[in-house]
């Protein structure tokens, strides 16, 4: 099955849309033999459901256990690696290693009616266990940006760091005449 970025995004919003908890997976770095990128996210909807892929097959049901047992407003960096002695239990048999970000989802920070392929921008996550956002092109200049709750405006995540940002654009186009 192919999907981007954006497609486990939507699928996210969709659950919490639905009143499921969501708990989101982001590779943070890799290193040696990694089938996926930095940057690759799955969606987990504890205890079964899963979107996405931040492996491609090796750790994904291990972070879903993991998922479960995360906090609500939770935060939690897990690594896998050769050096790791459970990296073969969990099916980790590539020989590389990768950082994965779990984070509770906020549904709140994307616009409405987001769905994956319209509102191109950046998720920001707060590497330090503060809130995710997500900046549209049209607003990515603006200095305070909104993390979904009704207290106004976060701090700008420039000031800190310890922050990933995740482009979630359009797809690319080639047009010829």
């Amino acid at each position: 099955m192919s999907f981007t970025n954006r497609d486990v995004v939507a699928q996210a919003i969709n659950w919490s849309n639905q009143g499921q908890r969501v708990v989101l997976g982001t590779v943070l770095e890799t290193w040696g033999s990694a089938p996926r990128p930095a940057g690759s996210l799955m969606a987990i909807c504890p205890p079964h459901a899963i979107t996405g892929s931040v492996s491609g097959g090796c750790v994904e049901n291990d972070l879903a256990m993991k998922a479960v047992q995360l906090e609500e407003q939770g935060f939690s960096l897990v690594e896998y690696g050769v050096a790791d002695e459970d990296a073969f239990a969990v099916g980790l048999a590539c020989g590389g290693h990768i950082k994965v970000a779990l984070q509770e989802f906020n549904a709140k920070v994307f616009p409405n009616g987001y769905d994956g392929r319209n509102h191109p921008g950046y998720l920001i996550q707060d590497l330090d266990g503060g809130p995710m956002f997500f900046v549209s092109q049209d607003n990515a200049k603006d200095a305070s940006w909104y993390d979904g709750n009704e207290s106004g405006p976060y701090q700008h995540p420039a000031m800190n760091p310890n922050i990933f940002v995740n482009p979630l654009l359009a797809d690319l186009r080639i047009i010829c005449v």
